[in-house]
């Protein structure tokens, strides 16, 4: 049995909770991901919307615009009817939030009940703040690469694999921060595991080796790697 205490608390997690994170979070993802690009006619315009606004906010009159190309699930930015630049659901940062909402949903819950208080309100806020700071993160970043592009020619894709790897990072950064304090269970079980495998591995009881105090070094170790293995699936698949 291994118990973790962290911040004067207890934490200890089920193996079912832990085996149902790894195997409904990509799935919950996933199935989230493909709701949101079905109906991307909807879903699509709150991330143009404020780009084109940003990009028009110093002009004497409305340049950029926007039109729909359905054939491609696809809306593209024009100016004075030259087109731009397109955009699809993963343009938008669609992969963060339903990334964001699949962790929140499945992260597995505290054995001790009294230590349980208020976790979906928990889980609500940890999806929902990293959420609207990667959405605002994400209009300034598309707005200056379309503002560099069209006024400095500088090329697109060069900037968007320069930028992108740093949105990638504060991506992940914004969830650890968020998550460090309102959901502590998710880099908890992690730590967890790892004690759980070397206690069956050293053949210790709990009364041998009495409970484990996780420091502070230990979550932002674990959250380090997280976010290295994070980035760099990322980095292959969606930049």
């Amino acid at each position: 049995m291994t118990i973790i205490t962290y911040n004067d608390k207890k934490y200890d997690f089920y193996w079912r909770d832990i085996v149902l994170f790894f195997i409904f979070c990509p799935l919950i993802a996933s199935f989230i991901y493909m709701i949101f690009d079905f109906f991307w006619v909807f879903t699509l315009p709150p991330f143009i919307f404020p780009i084109v606004g940003l990009l028009n906010l110093f002009q004497n009159s409305p340049l950029f615009t926007f039109y729909q190309l359905p054939l491609f699930h696809m809306y593209v930015i024009e100016a004075l009817g030259q087109p731009i630049v397109g955009f699809m659901s993963v343009s938008a940062g669609i992969h963060g939030y339903v990334s964001y909402a699949g962790i929140c949903l499945m992260t597995p819950r505290n054995k001790f009940k009294n230590e349980n208080a208020k976790v979906w309100k928990r889980k609500f806020f940890t999806f929902l703040i990293p959420s609207i700071l990667f959405f605002i993160e994400n209009i300034l970043q598309t707005s200056l690469i379309i503002f560099l592009n069209y006024y400095y020619d500088v090329p697109i894709h060069l900037m968007n694999e320069l930028i992108g790897y740093l949105i990638v990072f504060l991506a992940v950064f914004l969830f650890y921060i968020i998550s460090y304090f309102w959901l502590p269970e998710f880099s908890l079980f992690v730590i967890w595991i790892k004690d759980s495998i070397k206690e069956k591995l050293s053949k210790k009881s709990l009364e041998e080796r009495g409970e484990k105090e996780t420091s502070r070094r230990s979550v932002i170790a674990i959250w380090t790697l997280i976010g290295l293995v994070v980035i760099f699936i990322f980095s292959i698949l969606v930049i």
